[in-house]
């Protein structure tokens, strides 16, 4: 049910329909971290703060980068997780 919230969450946003993209990808996120599915986490992440870019929301493309950072800074990710951390720093230059 989380990658579909997710999935729904990317077809909004390119809809057009932000706050409700927004909505779909807050919920697939927090489930994701709940069930410590890390990079379903961080590419949930990474539509979140591609979303907020695209709104001009730098402060949350910022805070959603660093959330994503900090979660994995004491352990070493997954190549999959790093590409997908790698993009979010991208963000926010």
């Amino acid at each position: 049910m989380l990658r579909v919230f997710w999935q729904e969450g990317q077809v909004l946003s390119e809809l057009g329909d932000l706050d409700a993209a927004e909505s779909a990808l807050l919920a697939a996120r927090r489930g994701f971290l709940q069930k410590k599915l890390a990079p379903e986490w961080v590419a949930a992440s990474r539509d979140l703060a591609n979303l907020y870019r695209r709104l001009g929301r730098w402060r949350d493309v910022e805070q959603t980068v660093l959330a994503a950072q900090a979660f994995f800074l004491s352990a070493p990710a997954e190549p999959e997780v790093q590409r997908s951390l790698d993009e979010l720093a991208q963000l926010t230059m």
